[in-house]
């Protein structure tokens, strides 16, 4: 599967969802703002040889404003942040907003 090319723009408002166990509800738009897991190699369970493991690639998000996450501050291995991303290579962010702070970067991870 390759994931390429998407393109969000101009969103913004506020969701409703059950809490994961050890959080508290909040007056938040989101438990985490950007969740963006590629493939992973070590999940495949098809014939061999393992093919290539593509990254997610091409994304843009522009002109959002995610809202307040509940998940603050920087991510650890126990504490999950605002923003995740695993196997993806340059999710360009131009004019996001996430908990007030305006982000015109790429995601790598």
């Amino acid at each position: 599967m390759n994931i390429s090319n998407v393109n969000a723009t101009n969103t913004s408002g506020s969701v409703s969802y059950a809490m994961p166990a050890g959080f508290s509800a909040t007056s938040a738009s989101c438990f985490q703002a950007i969740v963006a897991q590629g493939p992973v190699a070590a999940d495949y369970n098809g014939p061999l040889p393992v093919p290539a493991i593509q990254p997610i690639t091409g994304v843009t998000i522009s002109n959002c404003n995610l809202g307040t996450p509940i998940c603050t501050g920087p991510a650890t291995t126990t504490t999950p942040g605002p923003v995740f991303v695993n196997n993806v290579k340059a999710i360009t962010l131009s004019n996001v907003v996430i908990g007030g702070v305006t982000y015109n970067s790429s995601l790598i991870g």
